[in-house]
């Protein structure tokens, strides 16, 4: 990405998903295709960032999530904590999730302001009413000049109206380019929650 060339424009974020590999069992005769999982794996979330990050929100386990396919506003978007100390504003957040598979997979997509993530395969796990999703997407503006991978978990239950107790964790894994120096540092993380605690069910956007 070539920053010299990049120009401050609004536009849409391309993004693609990172795809991980299940847990593989294998037999002394055949091997197993991946199963469900039942919570987040420590290749995604560390045992240390999850201890901390659950001062905040909820990490929720179990092999049988409910079904939340459908669309959502969390408005207004409430920043819980930032761990760099900053406090920027930010737009509310529209996310669309998709029915999830016999093995926890679903699609996530979302909206805030003018950035958009689109057909990221996503992971959710839980039980009863209670659920957590992740989702590690790749961002890039080529005229921006913004080049950067995020880890996203999104927890909360699920109810007539929407999802309540709806929290948001984005942690930053890695800046490839931030020419405009916009982006938040490598390593840092940031919890949201919905203001008014429900993120409502809401029309997919056009």
């Amino acid at each position: 990405m070539n920053c010299k060339d990049s120009r401050p424009v609004a536009g849409t974020f391309l993004a693609v998903a990172l795809l991980f590999a299940g847990c593989m069992k294998e037999t002394g005769e055949t091997v197993v295709l991946p199963v469900r999982a039942f919570k987040v794996p420590e290749y995604v979330l560390s045992a240390a960032e999850r201890a901390v990050i659950e001062e905040w929100m909820p990490i929720n386990e179990g092999d049988r999530p409910p079904a939340v396919e459908g669309c959502y506003l969390a408005s207004p978007l409430r920043l819980l904590y930032s761990s760099d100390g900053l406090e920027p504003e930010f737009h509310d957040l529209a996310f669309c999730l998709g029915v999830a598979n016999g093995r926890g997979r679903t699609t996530y997509r979302h909206r805030q302001g003018v950035v958009e993530g689109t057909g990221l395969e996503a992971s959710i796990v839980g039980s009863g009413d209670r659920f957590t999703l992740w989702v590690v997407e790749q961002a890039a503006s080529a005229s921006s000049g913004w080049d950067y991978e995020t880890l996203t978990i999104l927890s909360g239950r699920k109810t007539q109206r929407g999802i309540a107790d709806c929290r948001l964790a984005v942690i930053m894994r890695l800046r490839r380019a931030d020419c405009l120096g916009a982006l938040a540092r490598e390593g840092t993380w940031r919890v949201f929650a919905d203001g008014d605690g429900l993120a409502q069910k809401t029309e997919e956007w056009q």
